[in-house]
């Protein structure tokens, strides 16, 4: 569902897991979101990624989480129905982007998925030539083999969000 989508996607693979010939349960094989994988797929350098999982540093160093900060106060904190304030926040994040994360995890109903739970924003620390090297945060998908869809075709996801996500409500 995601392949099109300006969000990143890892590749994955099933498995079943057996040790000394007991069989322990079926798990994922996955690519995990590091500097090395935000260079192969979207061509900017290693040592200017950052990436934030949970609203702490996963790529990056300490002072990069002020970047975050920045743009998620200036977000919550500022009437995005303005026309210069959405200017200003569509310079901070990839709006494509964030709307298109944010309309698969409500369509699949990904309660496990929030602001704080099993979010990656990721983005360039400083301008490179890359499509995504702007500095713009972007998304990544991630944690959707097991939450997502089963049993909850009912709930209203959207309600949800909204009542849990300061950037999504803004």
């Amino acid at each position: 569902l995601a392949g099109d989508l300006k969000i990143a996607t890892t590749h994955f693979l099933p498995c079943c897991l057996f040790l000394d010939g007991e069989y322990w349960g079926n798990y994922w094989l996955s690519e995990q979101y590091d500097e090395l994988f935000f260079e192969h797929t979207y061509g900017i350098s290693a040592r200017n990624v950052i990436a934030i999982k949970n609203e702490e540093i996963k790529v990056g160093s300490d002072e990069d989480k002020e970047l975050y900060t920045e743009m998620k106060n200036y977000i919550v904190k500022n009437d995005l129905s303005d026309p210069n304030c959405y200017k200003t926040a569509s310079e901070m994040i990839d709006i494509e982007s964030f709307a298109a994360y944010y309309a698969l995890e409500i369509y699949i109903a990904n309660h496990d998925q929030g602001l704080r739970q099993n979010c990656i924003m990721w983005r360039a620390r400083e301008k490179e030539e890359a499509d995504s090297g702007d500095t713009r945060w972007r998304f990544a998908l991630i944690d959707v083999n097991h939450h997502s869809c089963y049993g909850k075709a009912n709930d209203d996801t959207l309600s949800r969000y909204l009542g849990k996500n300061k950037i999504f409500r803004s």
